[in-house]
């Protein structure tokens, strides 16, 4: 009985992905992407024209940080715009009046925003494949697309909360800035222009420490410098890895307590 629940969830999960894809594919979301990714396109040709030397690692440098910013901010906008709007127009009431459970909702849709991302991603790699090597071009794609899921997590989390396309929005572009720089931010607050030990300086020190502990390092996702120079002996991949996956746990478990303890 528990092996044929289990058949079943599944089932519902691929439906609910199908269902997911299709509205990504019929609306808008390969236009913007597309846009992206042809806008970056030009702007690396540009810069190789205008460039005077290292003309190559111009272009894959510009182009791969113009990716992952657009990209991301895409997927993101896109799950966000989704999740709030099948809230607003009450087909979300509709799915759980099925004969499905939470679990399998949000999966079913979490699955599906996953391939979306991975979707993007490739075709994210496959232009950079015209400016860099595949073999440097593969980890770049990997990590960009945990980062990819990570913000996809953050975004469901504050479409669920929030329940309001620009504050969950606004977060999201919090989130995704605070964990790019959080390192910098960091280096800011423990070495600052004029050296104090004032009760300000203090306290800015033990949030910056303490942010460092609840974002995750981004900035290490994705670098151009993966695409320019490969992966040096510093850089623990699986190390990466692995602090991405348990953080895209973190923000699942998350979602899905926002989610049973709403009451539709």
């Amino acid at each position: 009985m528990e092996h044929k629940s289990q058949i079943r969830a599944i089932q519902q999960i691929r439906t609910l992905s199908v269902s997911a894809l299709y509205e990504a594919y019929s609306g808008k979301m390969p236009v913007a992407a597309a846009v992206v990714l042809a806008l970056g396109f030009t702007l690396a040709l540009f810069l190789g024209d205008v460039a005077i030397t290292e003309t190559a690692q111009v272009q894959q440098a510009l182009l791969a940080g113009f990716l992952r910013v657009g990209l991301v901010f895409v997927l993101a906008i896109f799950v966000i715009n989704s999740c709030v709007r099948e809230m607003q127009e009450r087909s979300l009431l509709l799915l759980l009046s099925l004969p499905l459970s939470r679990t399998v909702l949000f999966f079913g849709k979490f699955s599906a925003y996953s391939l979306i991302a991975a979707a993007i991603v490739i075709f994210a790699c496959l232009e950079l494949w015209i400016f860099a090597s595949f073999q440097h071009i593969i980890v770049w794609g990997v990590t960009l697309w945990l980062e990819s899921i990570l913000v996809v997590a953050f975004a469901l989390v504050c479409a669920l909360s929030f329940g309001q396309v620009p504050l969950a929005i606004s977060a999201v572009v919090c989130f995704y800035l605070l964990s790019r720089s959080i390192n910098a931010v960091q280096l800011i607050a423990h070495n600052p222009l004029i050296q104090s030990d004032s009760v300000g300086q203090t306290v800015l020190i033990h949030i910056a420490d303490a942010m460092t502990y609840l974002l995750p390092n981004l900035d290490r996702f994705a670098r151009a410098e993966y695409l320019l120079y490969g992966v040096g002996p510093d850089v623990q991949i699986s190390t990466m890895l692995s602090h991405g996956l348990v953080y895209v746990a973190l923000l699942v478990s998350v979602a899905l307590f926002d989610l049973y303890r709403k009451n539709f």
